[in-house]
Formats: structure tokens, C-alpha cells, sequence
């Protein structure tokens, strides 16, 4: 974690997405219970005026083999200042991603598939987003504007949808600021 976080809300989410699971002492009957069928519309997720921003506007951590969260809607929400992604789904799959405002966050949308590769996904879609200008970290750096990142040949992110979005040339360190990453395949 960068020094200038320290004592912020660094990965904490205004919207949590994860698993009903032994790791989550705070809800939830630990049978790994993924979320479904959720819409996030017309949000405004922004610092308070007694809290600093947000890590993300809705985001998730948790992911078993052959569970995951699906049909979620991420729609005409307003997203400024979160201290990393906007919008960072995990384990999602039947996603839609829609009409978001996103400004001053350190990156933009960001769908990801488990780290550990335990679950391939399918049918992301990312559409209409404005996203930028982008909040630089203390090295002078921002992330992508719109990425995705399957980790493992097990575990891709398959149906991929990705139009009509906008955001700054400069995005992901001067790279092309759209990032698909698949693994290679054998």
C-alpha cells in the first residue's frame, strides 16, 4: 500500500459484492453464497465531508471454485476521487458495466477474474463509460481506464463486450488505455 493511504479506506468498497463464506465473520450463513442478480444505479460515490474517498465504488475479494457472482448491473453511477479503480468487480460474471461518470479515481473500470484462477467467467460487458481524467499515485502513475484480466488458462473471461467507451490517451502509464489480458493458449 502506498504511504499516502496508510490510514484510508484502501480496498474498502461503498459496494461489497463477495461470498457468504468462512473468511467473512461479519454476514452471511458461510455457505458460500455468491451475490446475484444485483443493479448499482444512480449512485454518487465521492469523498464525505468526514470520511476521505472510497477504495472503489463496488468491488469484491472472495472466490471458491465453482461459485461466483452473476447478473450485476453497474449503471449511470457517478464515481470521483476513489483511491484505486472506480469500479473493480471479482468473480462476476453476467456483467454489465453502463453509462458510469468516473473522475479524479486512480483508475477506471477494472473486471477481474479469480487471482487463482478458479473460475472461468462469462459475458462482461462494458459500455458508454466516461472515464478521466485520472488521479496520478505519488510515482506520477494511473492504471487503465477500462481493463480485464483473466490470470490463468483455466479460468478465462470469455463473451466480451467493449464499446463506446472514453478515457484519456495518457491512461496505464502512456500504454493504449483499453488492457484485455487472456492468457496464452496452448
Amino acid at each position: 500500500m502506498p504511504p499516502e493511504y496508510a490510514d484510508k479506506l484502501w480496498h474498502g468498497e461503498a459496494i461489497q459484492l463477495d461470498l457468504a463464506g468462512s473468511t467473512n465473520t461479519w454476514a452471511g450463513a458461510r455457505d458460500n453464497t455468491p451475490c446475484a442478480d444485483i443493479r448499482i444505479l444512480g449512485n454518487t460515490c465521492d469523498k464525505s465531508g468526514s470520511q476521505d474517498a472510497w477504495g472503489t465504488l463496488a468491488g469484491s475479494h472472495t472466490a471458491v471454485p465453482g461459485v461466483r457472482h452473476a447478473r450485476v448491473r453497474i449503471e449511470e453511477n457517478v464515481v470521483t476521487n476513489t483511491i484505486w479503480d472506480a469500479i473493480t468487480p471479482f468473480n462476476t460474471e453476467a456483467l454489465s458495466i453502463r453509462s458510469n461518470q468516473i473522475t479524479g479515481c486512480h483508475g477506471g473500470v477494472y473486471v477481474r477474474a479469480a487471482n487463482s484462477g478458479v473460475n472461468p467467467l462469462t459475458t462482461v460487458e462494458i459500455t458508454g463509460n466516461t472515464v478521466g481524467p485520472l488521479r496520478p499515485n505519488s510515482a506520477g502513475k494511473v492504471r487503465w481506464g477500462v481493463g480485464l484480466a483473466a490470470y490463468t488458462q483455466d479460468a478465462p473471461i470469455g463473451d466480451i463486450l467493449v464499446s463506446g467507451n472514453t478515457a484519456p490517451s495518457y491512461a496505464y502509464n502512456g500504454r493504449q488505455w483499453m488492457s484485455f489480458r487472456q492468457p496464452p493458449q496452448s
